[in-house]
């Protein structure tokens, strides 16, 4: 994480470059940054941009607190670089109280802990979701 008000995570791809020739470059970028694109997408929907009212996490029970949906408003996905060998993308949600809300698991606040998904779920969820569809969108191309 980069900083306190910052919840931040980078999907990065670094590809031995023993095995891939630099002549599959013009190939692999297309395939591996729209992996990266919809990945993210995924993850930012699954996170922040689903939740209603009434729904996903669960409000404590007895709680009237109304949600205001700043999370999803402050949530937001970037290509930082796209070009082999190293394609980098991040989510982001730039608030003050991000890291609390679900942030690392010793982050997070007590009453967010088991309710939102921390940083280390998000991360493994990601990488999973990630390398599914990098291996689909390469064996499209067939290399």
């Amino acid at each position: 994480m980069a900083k306190p008000d910052l919840l931040q995570f980078d999907l990065q791809l670094s590809p031995d470059l023993a095995e891939i020739s630099r002549d599959l470059y013009d190939e692999l970028q297309p395939a591996i940054i729209s992996a990266h694109e919809d990945t993210l997408a995924d993850i930012e929907a699954l996170q922040v941009k689903r939740y209603t009212q009434s729904g996903n996490p669960p409000k404590p029970v007895g709680s009237r607190y109304r949600r205001t949906f700043k999370t999803r408003k402050k949530s937001r996905t970037q290509l930082l670089r796209r070009q082999l060998p190293v394609i980098t993308s991040r989510w982001e949600v730039k608030a003050k109280w991000a890291s609390y809300v679900m942030g690392l698991r010793r982050q997070q606040a007590r009453i967010h802990r088991n309710r939102w998904k921390s940083l280390e779920v998000i991360s493994e969820a990601t990488e999973t979701l990630y390398n599914e569809r990098l291996d689909k969108r390469l064996d499209e191309i067939q290399i």
